[in-house]
């Protein structure tokens, strides 16, 4: 299983939004994405998602979008997560979690990823001041 890394591109096949409908990572029009790997067992995952809302709420207009695909086995725990942390993202998605530690390499959560708006990864598992820092410059 190879690591993805900077420069490589992300191809989130299809997840499952919060209604059960599919989409693609193609379908997500952004200049800057944040691929969120998380779930609603994953203590970290949960403590930084409040960061992430508040950078979301900073850049959304200027063309960053989140997306927060959860590897919960239980749909419920993961809908209950979303609503109990009050994650206000547009995209929500349930992802198999063999599958991403089969395509990306991912042994541990949280897995994030910075794109370009051809879902080129320009970050990785970037947090506090170097996220938002990135996402500002990009965003340019």
């Amino acid at each position: 299983i190879a690591q993805i890394g900077v420069h490589d591109v992300v191809y989130v096949r299809a997840a499952f939004d919060l209604n059960g409908n599919v989409f693609k990572m193609h379908d997500i029009k952004a200049k800057v994405k944040f691929l969120d790997f998380w779930s609603s067992w994953c203590g970290k995952c949960r403590a930084d998602m409040s960061e992430v809302m508040q950078y979301y709420n900073e850049f959304r207009d200027q063309g960053f979008e989140v997306l927060a695909v959860s590897v919960d086995y239980i749909e419920k725990s993961w809908k209950e997560a979303i609503k109990m942390d009050k994650l206000d993202f547009k995209y929500h998605g349930l992802f198999n979690r063999s599958l991403l530690s089969y395509l990306y390499g991912v042994a541990a959560l949280p897995a994030t990823y910075l794109l370009d708006e051809h879902n080129n990864i320009i970050g990785k598992n970037l947090h506090g001041q170097e996220l938002w820092e990135a996402i500002r410059e990009n965003l340019k």
